[in-house]
Formats: C-alpha cells, structure tokens, sequence
C-alpha cells in the first residue's frame, strides 16, 4: 500500500491511498480519517485545543461537526455517545475501515468502549479535583 502525504506542513497528516480510492473522501475528510485512523479514535472536547481537531486540521468546529456526521452517515466512521452530564454528551469516533479493508466488529467495538473509558475517566477526574479545590479555598475557622 502507498503511503501519499499530501500538501506537506508541520502537522504531517499521513493519507492512505485507500482514503480518496475506496472511501471517496475529500481532502478535509481524509485529514480527519486518518488522524481517527492513526490515533485509534477520537473523544470529542476532553483533551484541550492543542489535539482537537480543529487545531491539528486548521478547519473551524462546525465544519469539523458536518463532516464526522456525513462520515458516520456513510459508514466510514462508528460513533458512540457518551453521557457525562445531566444534559451533557461526547462522542467517540472509530475508523471502520483501514488499509486491509474493513475492520472487525470487536476490533471496533473494543476501540470505542476505550474512548468511552477514557472520557468517563477525563471527566470524573474533573468533577474530583474541582472538589478537591475548592475545599482549599475555604476561609479557615478559628478553630483551625
């Protein structure tokens, strides 16, 4: 399989030829699929700008919102909802498919329960050390 990297920059976004042959993805797309490829999958807002997407990709969030949901709407990438809040979700996305074709279920499968894990952990470390904090800013009593 031919590995093509495409306008090459700083951020080095490796492209499959499988990307725009198979899957017809665009240039954005490809960008998207491969960084989701390469990094087992992608949790949605828990790892800070410098590894959104937006920043790896230079596009803005609605647009990087409209073309994951046209991928999974195609069924090039699997999702998974994440409750983290009352009202409040993430998603996880896998890559289907790689260079050899299209991937197992359980390979897919155990890629977005690790997402799901990774963002119940991000968040409930969160919600941890904020009441850690603010315990630490308490005015302190006479007695202490």
């Amino acid at each position: 399989m031919k590995h093509y990297e495409i306008k090459p920059s700083k951020r080095r976004i490796v492209k499959l030829e499988f990307m725009w042959r198979d899957l017809g993805l665009d240039n954005l797309e490809a960008d998207i699929y491969s960084l989701i490829l390469f990094y087992g999958g992608y949790q949605c807002n828990i790892n800070g700008n410098d590894s959104s997407l937006c920043a790896m990709t230079g596009a803005c969030e609605a647009t990087i919102r409209g073309r994951l949901k046209a991928m999974v709407d195609a069924g090039v990438l699997a999702m998974r909802k994440v409750r983290v809040g009352k009202e409040q979700y993430r998603n996880v996305y896998v890559a289907i498919y790689d260079e050899n074709g299209k991937r197992d279920s359980a390979t897919i499968t155990s890629l977005l329960y690790e997402g799901e894990k990774g963002i119940i952990e991000y968040y409930y470390k969160s919600k941890v050390a904020n009441k850690r904090g603010s315990k630490r800013n308490c005015k302190k009593t006479a007695a202490e």
